[in-house]
């Protein structure tokens, strides 16, 4: 006697996994893009301040005039610091949410949050 492929439990679930997948996709893309993008600036991993992109201006870090930022053109850069290599300004500006740009020396991660963010890959 031949046994079946598929029962009828077999069908109801190969039919109802791509859906059931697809809906949690979209739930959970759902709000992604809500709010602008902006720069969060943390120093020893706790947050300094947080800076909309949407202007252009320069800045100090409020009680230290020893690093600025930059926002020109929806990204942000640190413009000067007094740290000795100065690899933070040389890594230039980031704009794009998930960016970021790091002084080692003074404990400062500049990270840009919020937004949509772009795909770069997409593994499967």
């Amino acid at each position: 006697m031949r046994r079946k492929l598929y029962n009828k439990g077999d069908i109801w679930l190969l039919a109802l996994l791509p859906a059931a997948l697809a809906a949690l996709l979209l739930l959970s893309r759902r709000g992604e893009g809500a709010e602008p993008p902006r720069a969060v600036i943390t120093e020893g991993g706790g947050e300094v301040m947080s800076v909309a992109l949407d202007k252009d201006i320069t800045f100090t870090l409020p009680g230290d005039g020893a690093v600025a930022f930059e926002v020109r053109g929806g990204a942000i850069a640190f413009v000067s610091s007094d740290c000795p290599d100065k690899t933070c300004v040389k890594t230039g500006f980031v704009g794009r949410p998930g960016q970021m740009s790091v002084c080692v020396p003074r404990r400062l991660l500049l990270a840009v949050r919020g937004g949509e963010r772009d795909e770069d890959t997409v593994a499967y």
